[in-house]
């Protein structure tokens, strides 16, 4: 495969975070380079590359109330529209 960064592309993993690890500058994503180079995100970086279980925890916690959060402004934006067409929920 052309231009693959880690070594199994369509598997959900922390690789790519080892890969910019390791290889900081080969990474196709200049904004990715600044996760690795900026002191700050670097120490985001580095748990996550260390233990893949923390990163999926995280992943999945954070997409998780992302979902739900999504659920609700749904709901709202469906309570918007009836309130302004007269429809009873």
């Amino acid at each position: 495969m052309p231009n693959v960064f880690t070594p199994e592309p369509w598997v959900f993993s922390n690789a790519y975070l080892i890969q910019l690890l390791a290889q900081p500058d080969a990474s196709p994503l200049l904004t990715d380079q600044t996760l690795i180079h900026d002191p700050e995100l670097r120490g985001f970086v580095v748990p996550y590359a260390e233990d893949e279980t923390h990163f999926l925890a995280d992943f999945a916690n954070a997409f998780r109330r992302l979902t739900l959060a999504r659920q609700r402004w749904a709901r709202i934006g469906l309570d918007i529209i009836h309130a302004r067409h007269g429809a009873v929920c």
